[in-house]
């Protein structure tokens, strides 16, 4: 029988080579992955099925010496659990997902003591030239339309199970960003908006790194104040961010260097 797994976003640079003929290795149920689950399995060398809520328990398979690891679906599960299928080395394992109506059955088969599983599956990098689209709607006061105010989002989005989920949730920031442009389209403000569409969310935020880096002499004037709407499904809380992660590495000094502007937010 196929059944039809999924690849987990990259750890880093690594995607888990797979070569082009597959894995082929005994299918070694572990439950969830504490150091107990493992005892008398046979780990080295095979396929490691865990279950999805597992934490990050997974990284006892790949010390152990698995070859691949395919985390079983859960009919409810957090988003936290899957960021914990990553990590901060690229480890060249590769990591699958199987929806949890097949995982019932993997499960089933790891009930006799040797079955064998065959892995296939393509997952390679390509360089792409991605783009900022901005878009103006001029103020109508003589004086203030030489006010600029930015409102932006990030069109792109990510997915820990790229196939699987389009990345919706992060949608609405951008979503949010279009409604507005409709609505000043409609009520001309005072002064002139500026509407971006970032990409490069995931990489580091390059699409505004990009934007800040260019128009960095227009701060204050003519850009008076720069929204970007980073919006989730999960909570209704307001968060306020003056630098990506990318920038907030402690003890490198960045932390220090762009703290004053979440001080000035904060008064």
């Amino acid at each position: 029988k196929t059944v039809q797994i999924y690849r987990l976003w990259p750890i880093g640079v690594s995607t888990g080579f797979v070569p082009s003929g597959g894995l082929t290795g005994k299918l070694v149920y572990c439950g969830y992955g504490e150091l107990s689950d493992f005892d008398g399995k046979e780990v080295e060398g095979n396929i490691v099925l865990l279950e999805l809520n597992c934490r990050n328990n997974w990284r006892y398979a790949l010390m152990l010496g698995a070859k691949a690891i395919i985390f079983a679906g859960a009919d409810e599960s957090t988003y936290p659990e899957f960021e914990y299928k990553t990590a901060g080395a690229p480890w060249p394992i590769p990591r699958f997902y199987v929806k949890s109506s097949d995982a019932a059955y993997l499960r089933s088969l790891c009930k006799s003591n040797d079955v064998r599983v065959h892995i296939t599956s393509t997952m390679t990098w390509e360089v792409k030239t991605v783009s900022n689209v901005i878009g103006i709607i001029n103020g109508t006061d003589p004086i203030y339309k030489n006010d600029i105010i930015v409102v932006s989002g990030y069109y792109d989005s990510m997915s820990l199970v790229p196939r699987l989920s389009p990345g919706a949730s992060e949608a609405a920031g951008i979503a949010s960003v279009l409604e507005f442009a409709r609505l000043f389209s409609e009520n001309r403000p005072k002064r002139t908006v500026m509407f971006i569409a970032f990409s490069g969310h995931d990489i580091a935020i390059t699409g505004a790194r990009e934007f800040v880096a260019e128009h960095f002499d227009e701060v204050t004037d003519p850009i008076k104040i720069f929204f970007s709407f980073d919006l989730s499904t999960k909570s209704d809380i307001v968060g306020i961010y003056h630098t990506g992660d990318f920038f907030n590495w402690h003890g490198l000094g960045y932390t220090d260097k762009y703290g004053w502007v979440l001080r000035l937010i904060s008064v």
